[in-house]
């Protein structure tokens, strides 16, 4: 009896525990709230409550009833080891009389107690725990209609979430990629905005310029029409014969005075082409009257000087006479004219004294020599235009040149004022250099040469 109410604890427990598992593992159970959740959870483990109190009381009288006997086998052996003495035997049976007399009775009423206990635990079973489980299985079941019915509005809700979702996520990568334009069209905006301020403001003080010009015409009208009106009444009063006419078209007669002279290019070239003309003269001169006259070499450095002194000498002052007459001929008129003869004969005697001393040297490399010189001269006396306008070299090469100030010498005694005391100190300071440098470069020649 006593296994058996330990027995209905264990199930009624374990049931509880099985139903509240069941319950609580459904998916209509965890879709309610919590307030839903405990309320069910009480009503299931509370379920089975007076069941396990009638197990317990069952248990609780077989233990007092196993009690009695534990007491009553006690006695029955104490008595079957005193059989010795029968007065003792006698007790003993008279104890264990007494002590059936009195267990008896609670015996049956707890049998009775059990019975009625076991009674009570059927109808508890029959009567409330049948019920709460239907119950448990009906609200299982509605809980799960209800979680279907939750569930597919859950799944349309979520396709309406994913769609809404997908929108605007279009939406944000719209504008996302409009973002820029937006920003573009806005700034564009405000320049316009800024721009037609601008104008407004311009339109405003064109306006405003416009109303005072307006005003100023009106009034400049006014004065025009009268001084017109003034002008007739004084040109009323003029004669407007032959001699005024020509006095109003020509009030001023002009007059041309040319300080420099230069009427033509010619003109302006005449000193260039005149130093050119001397270094020819140069040239040719010691080319063919490389020896004496009679034909022979020289003897001594002397006689090669006398005789270069004498025969370049005559022809270098006949060339310069020659020259000058030439361009007064042909309709050059210097503003110095003796300057410009002595200028003509000492550039002559200079740029002959050059070619001489380097022809004395040696006869082909010398004349080579002065035909470099030459080239070189005419790139660097700005003859032509401006030394400015010459590369580099020329100008560092300008001042060492002979030409340079003849060119300078004359151009200033032709054309100009005629302050040409630099030039004539170079063309001394280089006639004597090369006439020193002659007499010492000079090398004779043999007739065997």
């Amino acid at each position: 009896i006593s296994s058996a109410a330990s027995s209905i604890a264990t199930a009624s427990a374990t049931d509880k525990a099985n139903d509240l598992a069941a319950v609580q593992g459904t998916a209509a159970y965890q879709s309610l709230t919590s307030d839903q959740q405990a309320e069910i959870t009480s009503a299931i483990s509370n379920a089975g409550s007076t069941a396990s109190s009638y197990a317990s009381t069952i248990a609780s009288d077989v233990s007092s009833m196993s009690t009695a006997l534990s007491s009553l086998t006690g006695t029955t052996t104490t008595s079957s080891g005193d059989s010795s003495s029968l007065a003792s035997l006698q007790t003993s049976i008279s104890g264990i009389a007494s002590s059936a007399n009195a267990l008896l009775p609670v015996a049956s009423s707890t049998v009775s107690s059990m019975q009625a206990n076991i009674a009570n635990v059927n109808s508890v079973l029959v009567n409330q725990l049948s019920p709460g489980a239907i119950q448990v299985a009906s609200g299982v079941s509605t809980a799960q209609s209800t979680l279907a019915t939750g569930a597919s509005a859950l799944s349309t809700g979520l396709s309406t979430y994913t769609g809404a979702v997908s929108t605007i996520a279009s939406g944000a990568q719209t504008l996302d990629a409009n973002s820029s334009s937006l920003m573009t069209g806005f700034s564009t905006l405000q320049s316009g905005t800024s721009a037609l301020n601008t104008g407004a403001q311009q339109l405003a003080t064109g306006g405003n310029t416009l109303t005072n010009g307006l005003t100023s015409l009106s009034t400049n009208l006014s004065t025009l029409s009268n001084s017109l009106n003034k002008a007739n009444q004084q040109l009323s009063l003029v004669s407007v014969n032959s001699d005024n006419a020509k006095m109003v078209s020509a009030p001023l007669k002009e007059k041309k005075t040319d300080k420099d002279k230069v009427d033509t290019n010619g003109v302006g070239m005449a000193p260039y082409m005149i130093s050119v003309s001397l270094m020819v003269v140069a040239l040719s001169t010691n080319v063919i009257f490389a020896k004496s006259l009679t034909g022979r070499n020289f003897t001594s450095r002397f006689d090669w000087a006398k005789n270069k002194l004498l025969i370049n000498g005559i022809i270098t002052t006949m060339a310069a006479i020659v020259l000058y007459i030439a361009i007064r001929f042909v309709g050059v008129e210097p503003n110095h004219p003796l300057s410009t003869f002595g200028m003509i004969l000492l550039a002559a005697w200079t740029l002959m004294a050059l070619v001489t001393a380097l022809v004395g040297w040696d006869d082909r490399y010398g004349a080579f020599a002065s035909m470099i010189l030459l080239l070189l001269q005419l790139g660097a006396s700005a003859g032509t235009y401006p030394i400015e306008l010459s590369p580099k070299f020329f100008k560092i090469i300008q001042p060492f040149l002979p030409m340079s100030y003849s060119v300078s010498g004359l151009r200033q005694t032709i054309s100009m004022t005629g302050q040409i005391s630099d030039q004539v100190r170079m063309l001394f300071i280089f006639l004597l250099i090369f006439v020193v440098v002659g007499i010492i470069i000079y090398r004779p020649k043999y007739e065997n040469e």
